[in-house]
């Protein structure tokens, strides 16, 4: 979907969104309350397009499954890697209950987590990468990390490198267990 049409969609949305809590505050009890949730996510960058497709074709769907309300995906214009959308919840006892199921379910488990990790063939190829290179440190897969040690600090800077000039194409994050 181009971003146009995204655009006008979720501003449609929003418009929706807007005159339900614009009712009055009686009819609106009456009708339904409605706590409202901003979820902002920082997304890789150049990820962007691929997020809110996957946000549009398989997050919405489960997340009115479970009966949320969900307006977006909104775009941030001055920051191409932000993504933000608006969750509502009749009261804050659904709003824990859907939030709990929606964890809980196939596409939170399955596909959503699987994301937020290296997946298992690329986390194969990186500790490939280490012994391949002869580096003085010991490589792992721990699920969805490489756990990386070494006897010296300057062995895993190396790796750290390493890692950055063999133009892996996925996003790596560096923790330091140990000071």
């Amino acid at each position: 979907m181009n971003s146009s049409l995204r655009a006008l969609r979720a501003l449609r949305e929003t418009f929706s969104f807007h005159a339900e809590l614009a009712k009055p505050a009686e009819k609106r009890a009456q009708d339904e309350t409605m706590i409202v949730e901003v979820r902002s996510y920082r997304i890789t960058p150049g990820k962007r397009d691929e997020f809110i497709e996957f946000f549009e074709t398989r997050s919405i769907e489960a997340l009115r499954s479970h009966g949320m309300k969900v307006v977006g995906p909104m775009v941030d214009v001055e920051n191409p890697n932000k993504f933000v959308f608006l969750r509502g919840f009749p009261t804050m006892e659904d709003l824990h209950r859907m939030k709990d199921e929606f964890y809980g379910g196939k596409l939170w488990k399955k596909d959503v987590l699987v994301r937020n990790g290296l997946k298992q063939e690329d986390a194969k190829k990186i500790v490939k990468h280490i012994k391949d290179a002869g580096l003085k440190a010991q490589a792992s897969i721990m699920d969805d990390i490489i756990r990386v040690t070494s006897k010296k600090i300057d062995d895993l800077q190396t790796v750290i490198q390493a890692s950055k000039e063999w133009g892996l194409g996925i996003p790596l994050q560096y923790e330091n267990m140990r000071s």
